[in-house]
């Protein structure tokens, strides 16, 4: 009877690593992403008020955003997040899809991997996004958090 419990104990344990430890919600663009456990805000949001940065122990980072869209030409600005990715933060093999509407970045700097979620907003003259660091990189983690990112009222639409 002991050794059954061990595996029901396990099947009742996995959804608790997974757990969502809070809701990010980012009044100036509206960018709103479920944060998951084990993650802490490194500070408060900047005074800007253009997002917020977590890390957990495992020296992973996730960053939820917004930004202005110059010019209102949203695949513009993607292609500059990917040239960024590239050549300042120094991201090798890295990829992009980009779209009208949303955009993905990835790729991988040393012990670093990265992915990056980008989606137009306020009728193409914002964005918000939501971009996850690890030194191995968690594919269910981040399948679930580009999921949640979500574009609620924006306080600068």
């Amino acid at each position: 009877m002991r050794f059954a419990a061990i595996p029901l104990a396990i099947l009742f344990a996995i959804p608790a690593l997974t757990a969502v430890a809070m809701d990010y919600v980012n009044a100036r663009y509206g960018a709103t992403a479920s944060i998951p456990s084990g993650f802490t805000a490194t500070g408060p949001e900047a005074q800007n008020s253009d997002g917020l940065t977590f890390w957990n122990k495992r020296g992973s980072m996730i960053i939820v955003y917004g930004a202005d869209v110059p010019g209102g030409n949203f695949e513009a600005y993607a292609e500059g997040r990917f040239v960024h990715a590239r050549d300042y933060d120094h991201f090798s093999n890295v990829e992009k899809t980009i779209t009208p509407d949303w955009a993905e970045i990835s790729g991988s700097s040393g012990q670093q991997q990265l992915r990056e979620r980008i989606m137009s907003t306020c009728n193409g003259r914002q964005i918000i996004a939501v971009q996850y660091t690890a030194p191995t990189m968690d594919s269910g983690l981040w399948s679930r958090l580009k999921s949640s990112l979500k574009a609620g009222p924006a306080r600068s639409c």
